[in-house]
């Protein structure tokens, strides 16, 4: 049996939910509880997306990483919260490059970069990165500022 720690979604995971094989949906996480899992302290934090949402912080061993993907720029509350304590890494969901109007349920770099300059970190990466982002980071790669960083797959931080 595979726990599934996330928020309470029986309508966007319908059929997990009707046949859940060996998921276990019984202990969601309610927004901004922190768990123990082994030697990690994870704290959910809910996200703007068209159905419940959570990003993770995780710590441990000293760091403090948050996981945020799947977000259209920060609710208040999360951005308070992960702005009192100094953040080592921010992983945060950006699909598109600068867009001429707000994006609808992924940050677009201009709003992703004004997350990452808000919450404060050391250093953030990108990530839900999209095709037309792709492509433009092959003109535009230098634009990024120094303390922000593409993610990929089967990278290590």
């Amino acid at each position: 049996v595979i726990p599934v720690h996330g928020p309470v979604d029986p309508e966007g995971l319908s059929d997990l939910y009707k046949h859940p094989g060996i998921l276990d949906f019984s202990q969601p996480f309610a927004e901004f509880e922190t768990r123990r899992l082994g030697e990690l302290s994870v704290t959910a934090l809910p996200l703007l997306h068209s159905k419940p949402t959570l990003g993770y912080l995780l710590e441990g061993e000293g760091r403090r990483i948050a996981y945020l993907t799947d977000t259209v720029g920060l609710p208040p509350a999360t951005r308070d919260w992960l702005q009192r304590e100094p953040l080592d890494v921010l992983v945060l969901d950006c699909s598109m490059p600068p867009q001429p109007q707000a994006p609808r349920n992924h940050n677009d770099l201009t709003l992703a970069l004004q997350c990452i300059e808000e919450v404060g970190t050391q250093l953030g990466v990108l990530t839900h990165v999209g095709h037309t982002l792709d492509a433009w980071l092959l003109q535009h790669r230098r634009e990024l500022p120094r303390h922000v960083t593409v993610g990929w797959d089967g990278r290590v931080i």
